[in-house]
């Protein structure tokens, strides 16, 4: 609140003095009914709007301004936050899916690549040519074959001798495994760069450019179908009255502008030079118009010639 003064005391003059220092700052006065009083330092509104004091506006403006510096940090962090894990959860994504298409992809090369080891063109310990002869009787020819299950059901043949052959089995896998790359070739990841780039987008709240001018592109479209279609369609009949009424019109107008050229021709004639043409109502009315009396220079004031205006003036005499 503000202190009241008397502006006829001295030490009032002294605080109205000071009172316009305060004005000018931004503080504005209010004098009493009397005349005499001044309150000093009376807040003129406590709003902060455009009628409070500089200096508050100035104190709101700043509040409002790092109140808003903090909600867009905040939302800054909470957004930057949101894309880092859907970055990383995208990333893990990949990785896992590259990593069971690696072992797919691995499993049919190394099938592929047992397939080609033979049984009769290798040697295995503990396996003659006779167990050879009856393993390929019963369909085990190749490295491929060679299963616990498909072993058991072959005759004189023991347990040991299975678990040689499962033994130089694993060893012919491990020695096909090194020459096997850890990664994917290039024809096989050359389709999937974009789908994983797609997965990444939309975790990330993005939309296919081509996906969202869809609805605009079919609207435009029919849009154009539209109007091809109704230029496409005859005009509509016209009823025989209106028809009838516009030939009458047309032939009204002809003849109208038939005789108004015949008459400006006719005045015109008498002070027309030799030489020049004069009216033919065989003519075109196009040609007639080039000589008329609009064209001439004072063709109204000619001899001869009977406007309205000599008219006037001969029946009046």
């Amino acid at each position: 609140m503000g202190r009241t003064v008397d502006r006829l005391d001295p030490g009032g003059c002294r605080g109205i003095a000071g009172l316009q220092l305060r004005d000018s700052a931004g503080f504005p006065t209010t004098l009493g009914p009397d005349r005499r009083t001044v309150t000093i330092g009376a807040p003129a509104a406590t709003g902060g709007g455009p009628g409070a004091a500089p200096g508050k506006q100035h104190r709101r403006a700043v509040t409002k301004y790092q109140a808003i510096k903090q909600d867009i940090d905040a939302q800054d962090a909470k957004l930057a936050t949101r894309f880092s894990n859907d970055i990383m959860a995208a990333t893990h994504d990949f990785n896992r899916r590259s990593q069971e298409r690696l072992d797919v992809w691995r499993r049919a090369q190394m099938r592929d690549l047992l397939r080609q080891v033979s049984l009769h063109d290798s040697i295995i310990p503990g396996i003659g040519p006779k167990l050879t002869r009856r393993l390929i009787r019963a369909g085990i020819r190749t490295a491929a074959d060679i299963e616990p299950s498909r072993l058991q059901r072959v005759p004189g043949i023991g347990a040991s001798r299975i678990q040689d052959l499962l033994s130089w089995r694993h060893r012919v896998e491990a020695q096909v495994g090194a020459s096997l790359p850890n990664t994917l070739p290039p024809k096989e990841t050359a389709g999937r760069n974009s789908s994983t780039a797609n997965v990444t987008s939309s975790r990330g709240g993005t939309t296919n450019s081509r996906h969202a001018s869809m609805p605009r592109d079919s609207v435009v479209s029919g849009a154009h179908d539209e109007q091809q279609k109704i230029e496409s369609q005859p005009p509509p009949p016209v009823p025989p009255w209106q028809a009838k009424r516009r030939a009458s019109t047309r032939w009204g107008r002809s003849r109208r502008g038939t005789a108004a050229l015949a008459w400006r021709h006719s005045c015109a004639g008498s002070f027309l030079p030799t030489g020049w043409p004069v009216f033919d109502p065989s003519r075109r009315c196009g040609t007639l118009h080039t000589h008329g009396p609009r064209d001439l220079p004072h063709a109204k004031d000619a001899p001869g010639v009977q406007t309205r205006r000599h008219q006037a003036v001969a029946w009046q005499a």
